[in-house]
């Protein structure tokens, strides 16, 4: 399970998560994909880097599973059909079930990592933060781009926690 925490942070964002079900905010399954994808959608224009509560959670792992209706490379293994309502609540078996297939699908489409050692996660997450600001893609209200003292910083409790003024981790976070 560290392992598996440590690889899905390093895809994602370039540094280890500290705990497994700190991925049930689905940000980092996003940044996975996106990364094997080449970036080529708004995907993460609509995800929510601030998530509060199960409900936003919930909702980017939705949109996790809709992209991958959308882009799933022909031969991937077949699609993980989680309880998508327990993974947003931090359950450790479904969030560990659908790591391994995140990495099963990274390693069949990049078998040699190129893809994912290449990819800046951050500067993804800063650009998608940007479009939310600019309302471009209907992404999470009150977004401020890092420019005007928004950004995202890595800490416990999320893959891609939001650092915003006045900002505090909850008891609702993935992580507890």
């Amino acid at each position: 399970r560290a392992e598996l925490a440590a690889w899905l942070g390093r895809a994602a964002r370039g540094a280890p998560l500290g705990r497994l079900e700190e991925a049930a905010d689905g940000v980092c399954f996003l940044l996975v994909l996106d990364a094997l994808t080449g970036g080529a959608s708004s995907l993460l224009a609509r995800a929510n880097f601030r998530c509060r509560d199960a409900d936003d959670r919930l909702r980017n792992l939705r949109l996790f599973d809709g992209a991958l209706a959308a882009s799933l490379p022909e031969g991937s293994p077949r699609r993980p059909s989680p309880d998508w309502e327990l993974l947003a609540l931090g359950n450790a078996r479904e969030v560990l079930g659908l790591a391994r297939w995140v990495r099963a699908l990274a390693l069949q489409n990049d078998p040699g990592g190129g893809r994912l050692s290449a990819y800046d996660g951050r500067a993804r997450v800063r650009e998608a933060l940007r479009a939310q600001a600019g309302g471009g893609a209907g992404g999470a209200p009150g977004a401020v781009p890092p420019e005007e003292g928004g950004g995202w910083r890595a800490s416990r409790g999320s893959c891609c926690a939001v650092s915003w003024s006045g900002w505090r981790r909850t008891s609702s976070c993935a992580s507890g």
